[in-house]
């Protein structure tokens, strides 16, 4: 039985404790931007592995120096392109390599495994797995943290990690609500197989328009268009469709891997999912072929050059929302201080959080 702890914001604060200057870490190329914070924060070596590539991690373990310690940091789910750790290959590694592994499992708590239990669950390595980290922000609902391990590891943190001994407790009533959570999530598991149905549905609806969705397996579901001007604009004409996505573009993806990144609820209808099959329909006949495509996605594509710094003002303040900036728009909005046609349907409790369908508000 693995020790919890709570309380822990974040990655950064277990990866800084554990690594020392003496050790190595092994950090997936595509892990969240909290692993790479983490790694950063270390004193030790970090060493960057090809994305999911277990070929590459066995050969940047071979190379490593026999007396360093190991420390392999992986997301469960990863949370950009949806697919799913090779958590049983990335064991046989460790194992032989002497490495220990923690796993963010951060959009796989409530969503894989037979009891919602997470990646490792899910592989059947719970036993194996050294620590897992997991947050209660999405499929629970509320915010904090914890990591799951031994009792030796978990005690060494309590003292060790920073981010623990200088912050201070959960609201009362969030931890309340994370239990609560927990408990929708183990009284009713036809929640986590709706969920199931509603994101294959969506993969299967896009791939059947021809839109690259690249290796996901999981409710996150990326819609790779591969141009990062063409990315944005399909994102306003769904946000003015009524559908809301998030626009992600380097350096959060490599260039060139353009994507709108789409995920989906157990409380999604049919209706709903259909609606925003339909606007991704009309968008594509109004724009055209994305530069990646089902199609195009085995070829070899030249990078797109990352245009960020440069981009005419004009077509930067285009991007721009009703109010000024985004974050204006929605603060408004919220506060209640501007008429928007649109309402995002709120996540429930065991729910994956979003390409949240928008609703006309006055419904």
């Amino acid at each position: 039985m693995p020790h919890i702890l709570d309380r822990i914001p974040g990655l950064p604060g277990v990866i800084s404790a554990i690594a020392g200057k003496d050790d190595l870490i092994f950090c997936d190329r595509d892990n969240h931007a909290s692993i790479i914070d983490g790694t950063r924060l270390s004193f030790a070596k970090t060493i960057k592995y090809q994305h999911n590539d277990m070929g590459d991690l066995a050969e940047k373990l071979e190379a490593a120096p026999t007396n360093r310690g190991k420390l392999i940091v992986a997301d469960g789910i990863f949370s950009m392109l949806g697919d799913i750790v090779k958590l049983p290959d990335m064991h046989r590694l460790a194992k032989r390599f002497g490495a220990r592994i923690l796993l963010d499992d951060a959009h796989a708590f409530g969503v894989l495994g037979l009891n919602g239990r997470g990646t490792a669950e899910h592989h059947g390595l719970e036993k194996e797995t050294d620590l897992v980290m997991g947050t209660f922000s999405k499929s629970l609902a509320s915010i904090g943290g914890f990591v799951a391990g031994d009792r030796e590891v978990i005690d060494f943190l309590k003292h060790k990690a920073r981010s623990l001994i200088f912050s201070a407790s959960l609201p009362p009533a969030s931890a309340a609500g994370v239990i609560a959570a927990l408990t929708v999530l183990e009284r009713e598991p036809e929640r986590r197989a709706r969920l199931w149905v509603n994101a294959n549905k969506m993969r299967a609806s896009l791939r059947a328009l021809g839109l690259d969705t690249g290796d996901s397996e999981t409710p996150v579901v990326p819609v790779i268009l591969g141009d990062q001007e063409y990315t944005f604009r399909f994102w306003r004409q769904l946000f003015e469709r009524g559908v809301f996505a998030n626009p992600v573009c380097s350096p959060a993806v490599p260039a060139g891997m353009d994507l709108l990144r789409t995920s989906y609820m157990a409380t999604h209808t049919d209706q709903q999912l259909a609606f925003v099959r339909d606007q991704f329909a009309a968008v594509l006949e109004q724009m055209g072929a994305p530069p990646r495509t089902l199609a195009t996605q085995r070829a070899a594509i030249p990078r797109a050059p990352d245009r960020s710094a440069n981009w005419p003002a004009a077509f930067a303040s285009e991007l721009l929302l009703p109010g000024g900036s985004a974050r204006s728009f929605f603060m408004s909005a919220l506060s209640g201080n501007i008429e928007t046609p649109f309402c995002q349907v709120s996540t429930a409790l065991s729910d994956f959080p979003c390409c949240w369908y928008m609703l006309p508000r006055n419904r």
